[in-house]
Protein backbone atom coordinates (compact mmCIF):
# COMPACT_ATOMS: atom_id res chain seq x y z
CA UNK A 1 0.00 0.00 0.00
CA UNK A 2 1.35 3.37 -0.91
CA UNK A 3 -0.97 5.89 0.86
CA UNK A 4 -4.23 5.22 3.10
CA UNK A 5 -6.44 5.64 0.39
CA UNK A 6 -4.83 2.82 -1.48
CA UNK A 7 -5.54 0.78 1.87
CA UNK A 8 -9.05 1.38 2.20
CA UNK A 9 -9.26 0.80 -1.57
CA UNK A 10 -8.45 -2.77 -0.90
CA UNK A 11 -10.27 -2.90 2.14
CA UNK A 12 -13.32 -2.49 -0.06
CA UNK A 13 -12.33 -4.94 -2.61
CA UNK A 14 -11.36 -7.39 0.14
CA UNK A 15 -14.81 -6.51 2.08
CA UNK A 16 -15.02 -5.65 5.66
CA UNK A 17 -14.03 -6.39 8.05
CA UNK A 18 -10.12 -6.58 7.43
CA UNK A 19 -6.75 -6.28 9.28
CA UNK A 20 -4.26 -3.97 8.42
CA UNK A 21 -0.66 -4.14 9.54
CA UNK A 22 2.98 -3.35 8.45
CA UNK A 23 4.46 -6.32 6.86
CA UNK A 24 7.73 -6.58 8.87
CA UNK A 25 7.08 -6.24 12.19
CA UNK A 26 6.59 -8.66 14.99
CA UNK A 27 4.42 -8.62 18.33
CA UNK A 28 1.57 -6.77 16.64
CA UNK A 29 3.29 -3.81 16.62
CA UNK A 30 0.73 -1.33 14.59
CA UNK A 31 -1.89 -4.09 13.71
CA UNK A 32 -5.50 -2.79 13.28
CA UNK A 33 -7.64 -5.61 13.77
CA UNK A 34 -11.85 -5.79 12.71
CA UNK A 35 -11.80 -2.75 11.18
CA UNK A 36 -15.33 -1.99 9.88
CA UNK A 37 -15.48 1.83 8.78
CA UNK A 38 -13.40 3.93 6.27
CA UNK A 39 -12.27 6.03 9.22
CA UNK A 40 -10.71 3.46 11.23
CA UNK A 41 -8.98 1.88 8.08
CA UNK A 42 -7.36 5.27 7.41
CA UNK A 43 -6.42 4.99 10.92
CA UNK A 44 -4.94 1.80 10.90
CA UNK A 45 -3.01 2.61 7.96
CA UNK A 46 -1.24 5.70 9.70
CA UNK A 47 -0.79 3.66 12.94
CA UNK A 48 1.07 1.08 10.63
CA UNK A 49 3.04 3.56 8.57
CA UNK A 50 4.26 4.68 12.03
CA UNK A 51 6.13 0.65 12.06
CA UNK A 52 6.82 0.26 8.69
CA UNK A 53 7.02 1.27 4.94
CA UNK A 54 5.42 -1.87 3.98
CA UNK A 55 1.64 -1.79 4.70
CA UNK A 56 -0.88 -4.58 3.97
CA UNK A 57 -4.38 -4.96 4.30
CA UNK A 58 -5.87 -8.29 4.91
CA UNK A 59 -9.48 -10.08 5.84
CA UNK A 60 -9.89 -10.20 9.03
CA UNK A 61 -10.06 -13.91 10.68
CA UNK A 62 -12.72 -13.63 13.82
CA UNK A 63 -11.53 -16.01 16.23
CA UNK A 64 -8.94 -16.93 18.99
CA UNK A 65 -5.16 -16.21 18.46
CA UNK A 66 -3.13 -19.25 19.20
CA UNK A 67 0.54 -19.83 19.35
CA UNK A 68 1.90 -23.50 17.89
CA UNK A 69 5.67 -24.36 18.42
CA UNK A 70 6.40 -27.09 15.88
CA UNK A 71 9.62 -28.81 15.93
CA UNK A 72 11.14 -31.12 13.20
CA UNK A 73 7.42 -31.61 12.35
CA UNK A 74 6.18 -31.90 15.43
CA UNK A 75 3.35 -30.09 17.50
CA UNK A 76 5.03 -29.82 20.85
CA UNK A 77 2.70 -27.02 22.91
CA UNK A 78 0.05 -25.43 22.08
CA UNK A 79 -0.76 -21.50 24.18
CA UNK A 80 -3.97 -19.29 23.39
CA UNK A 81 -2.96 -15.89 23.35
CA UNK A 82 -5.85 -13.66 25.54
CA UNK A 83 -5.68 -10.01 24.47
CA UNK A 84 -5.51 -7.42 27.49
CA UNK A 85 -8.05 -7.16 29.46
CA UNK A 86 -9.68 -7.28 33.46
CA UNK A 87 -12.30 -8.45 35.23
CA UNK A 88 -14.37 -6.68 37.00
CA UNK A 89 -15.34 -7.13 40.57
CA UNK A 90 -18.70 -4.91 41.03
CA UNK A 91 -16.41 -2.43 43.29
CA UNK A 92 -13.21 -1.58 41.26
CA UNK A 93 -12.81 0.55 38.54
CA UNK A 94 -10.85 -0.29 35.08
CA UNK A 95 -7.83 1.78 36.59
CA UNK A 96 -7.67 -0.01 39.65
CA UNK A 97 -8.49 -3.52 38.25
CA UNK A 98 -5.20 -2.59 35.94
CA UNK A 99 -3.54 -1.77 39.28
CA UNK A 100 -4.45 -4.69 40.67
CA UNK A 101 -3.16 -7.10 37.63
CA UNK A 102 0.12 -5.02 37.06
CA UNK A 103 0.78 -6.69 40.84
CA UNK A 104 1.62 -9.54 39.86
CA UNK A 105 5.30 -10.40 40.02
CA UNK A 106 5.65 -12.13 37.35
CA UNK A 107 4.76 -8.77 35.22
CA UNK A 108 7.42 -6.34 34.10
CA UNK A 109 7.89 -3.29 31.37
CA UNK A 110 11.05 -5.35 28.90
CA UNK A 111 10.81 -8.84 27.80
CA UNK A 112 13.17 -10.12 30.50
CA UNK A 113 9.23 -10.45 32.27
CA UNK A 114 7.93 -13.46 31.66
CA UNK A 115 4.90 -11.36 31.17
CA UNK A 116 4.42 -7.61 30.52
CA UNK A 117 2.55 -4.77 32.71
CA UNK A 118 -0.77 -3.60 31.54
CA UNK A 119 -1.04 -0.72 29.69
CA UNK A 120 -3.49 2.82 30.01
CA UNK A 121 -2.48 4.35 27.51
CA UNK A 122 -4.19 5.98 24.24
CA UNK A 123 -5.16 2.74 22.90
CA UNK A 124 -6.42 1.83 25.47
CA UNK A 125 -8.71 4.47 25.92
CA UNK A 126 -10.10 4.44 23.17
CA UNK A 127 -11.38 0.23 23.41
CA UNK A 128 -12.51 1.20 26.55
CA UNK A 129 -14.56 3.88 25.09
CA UNK A 130 -15.78 1.64 22.22
CA UNK A 131 -17.06 -0.79 25.16
CA UNK A 132 -18.65 2.20 26.74
CA UNK A 133 -16.31 2.72 29.68
CA UNK A 134 -13.43 5.09 30.80
CA UNK A 135 -10.66 4.50 33.15
CA UNK A 136 -13.00 5.55 35.90
CA UNK A 137 -15.73 2.96 35.70
CA UNK A 138 -16.16 0.68 37.61
CA UNK A 139 -17.68 -2.76 35.31
CA UNK A 140 -19.79 -5.11 36.74
CA UNK A 141 -18.83 -8.27 38.36
CA UNK A 142 -17.05 -11.65 36.18
CA UNK A 143 -17.07 -8.43 33.29
CA UNK A 144 -14.55 -9.01 30.73
CA UNK A 145 -13.11 -5.66 29.81
CA UNK A 146 -10.37 -5.47 26.43
CA UNK A 147 -7.57 -2.52 26.73
CA UNK A 148 -6.38 -4.25 23.10
CA UNK A 149 -8.34 -5.89 20.10
CA UNK A 150 -5.35 -7.55 19.60
CA UNK A 151 -3.03 -9.23 21.68
CA UNK A 152 0.61 -8.23 21.80
CA UNK A 153 2.68 -8.94 24.11
CA UNK A 154 4.57 -5.80 24.59
CA UNK A 155 0.94 -4.40 25.81
CA UNK A 156 0.24 -7.39 28.30
CA UNK A 157 -1.35 -10.16 26.84
CA UNK A 158 -1.57 -13.34 28.31
CA UNK A 159 -0.39 -16.83 27.37
CA UNK A 160 -2.41 -19.85 28.53
CA UNK A 161 -1.65 -23.43 27.67
CA UNK A 162 -4.19 -25.35 25.71
CA UNK A 163 -2.63 -28.77 24.18
CA UNK A 164 -5.01 -30.72 25.74
CA UNK A 165 -7.71 -29.05 23.24
CA UNK A 166 -5.06 -29.38 20.33
CA UNK A 167 -6.55 -31.93 18.04
CA UNK A 168 -3.00 -33.14 16.45
CA UNK A 169 -4.99 -34.15 13.44
CA UNK A 170 -5.22 -30.50 12.46
CA UNK A 171 -2.98 -29.66 9.37
CA UNK A 172 -0.87 -27.18 11.09
CA UNK A 173 2.21 -25.81 10.33
CA UNK A 174 2.61 -21.99 11.34
CA UNK A 175 3.32 -20.74 14.77
CA UNK A 176 0.34 -18.47 14.66
CA UNK A 177 -3.32 -19.81 14.03
CA UNK A 178 -6.49 -17.64 14.39
CA UNK A 179 -9.50 -19.86 14.75
CA UNK A 180 -12.74 -21.25 16.75
CA UNK A 181 -11.98 -23.68 18.28
CA UNK A 182 -8.90 -25.62 18.03
CA UNK A 183 -10.30 -28.21 19.46
CA UNK A 184 -11.77 -28.97 15.91
CA UNK A 185 -9.93 -29.50 12.80
CA UNK A 186 -9.09 -26.47 10.26
CA UNK A 187 -11.51 -27.90 7.54
CA UNK A 188 -14.48 -27.84 9.54
CA UNK A 189 -14.30 -24.55 10.38
CA UNK A 190 -13.12 -21.19 9.19
CA UNK A 191 -8.85 -20.78 10.74
CA UNK A 192 -6.10 -18.98 9.46
CA UNK A 193 -2.64 -19.50 9.84
CA UNK A 194 0.19 -17.20 9.56
CA UNK A 195 4.08 -16.66 9.85
CA UNK A 196 6.22 -19.12 11.50
CA UNK A 197 8.37 -18.07 14.18
CA UNK A 198 11.63 -18.15 14.44
CA UNK A 199 12.26 -17.77 18.07
CA UNK A 200 10.90 -19.88 21.49
CA UNK A 201 9.91 -17.99 24.52
CA UNK A 202 10.01 -19.70 27.74
CA UNK A 203 6.85 -18.49 30.01
CA UNK A 204 7.01 -19.59 33.37
CA UNK A 205 3.50 -19.84 35.10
Amino acid sequence: MTDAEEAWAAACELGLPVAVKPQDRDLAQGVGLNLCSREHVLAAYRAAREKSPYVMVERFARGTEHRVLVVDGRVLAVARIEPPHVVGDGQTSVAGLVEAVNRDPRRGDDHRAPLRRLKLDAGAVEVLAAQGYTPESVPPPDERVLLRRNPPYIKGANGLGCWRHWLPASPLTSAFTSCRPISQPCRRRRAAAWRPCAGVRRTAQ
